[in-house]
């Protein structure tokens, strides 16, 4: 009898359990069919504690670690056609820009990697390294330079060296002025604008060449002297 108390009620609180995590699935996943999916995977290739350790976390499936290979062969089974909302919650952490420059990062990297490839690469904790995956983070740096960098960002050393080198044009002896130049330029010209003119953006690039334009003055006394008129020396007639 004692028995079949407990039996009953441990069936009682895993039905509850059951159906709480359920909710939690769909409010993240918003589909009942993926969430299904989860919480069968979860009754049958999970044992007792197993399960009960997992629904005791009270999260979704895709924000506990016990649960990546249940979100991986349900990714695979019910094709989403968005990523969950605990996914996108941990695209935003990485924005550093204003709303709307969070919204074009979500809507880039989305679009160009599918929340089955990510629960294939994050299961087997490899996100960070997936080819596709940083394709696409280096595609929305280019279509959403204000996401990744905060407002008033520095130039990252690199990008001041590869204007350098750029102004140079392959002669050290410019060296002097076009380092004046990206200095100030880097000053006066937010990093996002100079990422948007390496991916073709002609407004962009307008307003750089505009700046370069205005701080030219400054730097001509760094440009490299010509070399002095060759000196002849004539001896005068009739000597």
């Amino acid at each position: 009898m004692v028995a079949l108390a407990a039996a009953t009620g441990c069936g009682a609180l895993e039905k509850g359990d059951r159906a709480a995590a359920m909710k939690l699935c769909v409010d993240d996943f918003g589909s009942q069919e993926f969430c299904t999916c989860a919480s069968d995977e979860v009754d049958h290739t999970f044992n007792w504690m197993q399960r009960r350790a997992f629904r005791a976390q009270h999260v979704s499936p895709n924000e506990s670690a016990l649960t990546n290979a249940v979100v991986k062969s349900c990714a695979a089974k019910v094709q989403l056609a968005h990523w969950p909302k605990s996914s996108l919650k941990g695209l935003r952490a990485a924005c550093k820009g204003p709303e709307t420059s969070c919204q074009c990062m979500e809507e880039s990297v989305t679009r160009q990697f599918s929340f089955q490839a990510m629960s294939v690469a994050g299961a087997a904790g490899k996100l960070q390294d997936d080819p596709q995956f940083k394709a696409a983070m280096k595609q929305a740096v280019s279509e959403c330079p204000e996401a990744f960098f905060a407002e008033n960002a520095p130039w990252p050393e690199s990008a001041v060296a590869k204007m350098v080198e750029t102004c140079m044009k392959g002669d050290e002896a410019n060296r002097p002025y076009c380092e004046c130049l990206a200095n100030r330029v880097s000053k006066r010209v937010k990093i996002a604008v100079i990422i948007r003119v390496g991916a073709g953006d002609e407004a962009a690039n307008k307003q750089v060449q505009q700046v370069v334009q205005d701080i030219t003055p400054e730097c001509l006394d760094q440009q490299p002297k010509p070399p002095p008129a060759p000196h002849t020396h004539r001896r005068p007639k009739g000597k």
